[in-house]
């Protein structure tokens, strides 16, 4: 990706192969910089309101989830991983993300 930046688009690029291009920057901006990831929408009703870094956590999920990656959720005792895991898996697969 920093190589990439310099580099123009080839003449007469199709653009599916564009679009690709990107989606595979956004994919990378995303993976490298967490606070670029767009807040994820609990799709299930939670009696409870997410402090600004349990949000930031579930954003992160959402983001594994969406490409199908594997992470994991680590913090202190008591700051909310399970709810975090919660509305993730109750939200299944979130197209809004």
């Amino acid at each position: 990706m920093p190589l990439e930046g310099g580099v123009p688009d080839p003449p007469n690029l199709p653009s599916e192969l564009l679009q690709h291009k990107l989606e595979q920057r956004l994919f990378l901006e995303q993976l490298l910089s967490p606070t670029k990831i767009p807040e994820f929408k609990v799709t299930v009703p939670i009696k409870a309101t997410l402090r600004p870094y349990q949000q930031a956590g579930v954003n992160w999920l959402g983001f594994l989830n969406k490409f199908r990656l594997h992470g994991i959720l680590c913090d202190d005792m008591g700051l909310g991983k399970t709810l975090q895991s919660i509305c993730i898996m109750a939200s299944g697969d979130n197209p809004e993300v």
